[in-house]
């Protein structure tokens, strides 16, 4: 092994500095995102207890003073959609072609469509559904 010089001791010095510094700089991120997650969880406990129990403008105060967002509720939120989709179906005639695009797609009026849960959404019911066909480009 050779001897440091100076330089070499200040470039092991700062190498030093550079691992602590990004150790450190790791940490921090750590300690952030677990605060976070905890004002997230104090959050929608009190917002629970305070719904259940009445309390909304004292918890909403009382985490607004925290510098948190004030209580929160579900709503369920109904949203109207309508549209139309064309489909392209090789058949002998129109009535066939609308037999085709049923037997495909298989929608009918009352069918049920469950979305995923994580979504938020709740249970899709198509109330109507029309075919109409004619020839195709």
């Amino acid at each position: 092994m050779m001897p440091q010089t100076p330089d070499s001791e200040l470039l092991d010095t700062l190498a030093a500095q550079r691992a602590e510094n990004i150790r450190l700089t790791d940490a921090l991120d750590l300690a952030r995102a677990e605060l976070e997650g905890f004002k997230a969880d104090v959050h929608r406990v009190a917002s629970s207890y305070s719904v259940r129990h009445g309390w909304c403008d004292t918890v909403s105060d009382a985490l607004n003073e925290l510098g948190l967002s004030g209580v929160t509720k579900d709503y369920d939120v109904m949203v109207y959609v309508e549209g139309a989709v064309t489909v392209t179906v090789d058949a002998a005639s129109e009535g066939a072609a609308m037999n085709a695009a049923q037997a495909r797609f298989g929608l009918g009026v009352g069918d049920v469509r469950e979305l995923r849960a994580d979504d938020g959404y709740a249970d899709l019911e198509i109330t109507d559904v029309r075919y109409s066909a004619e020839e195709s480009d």
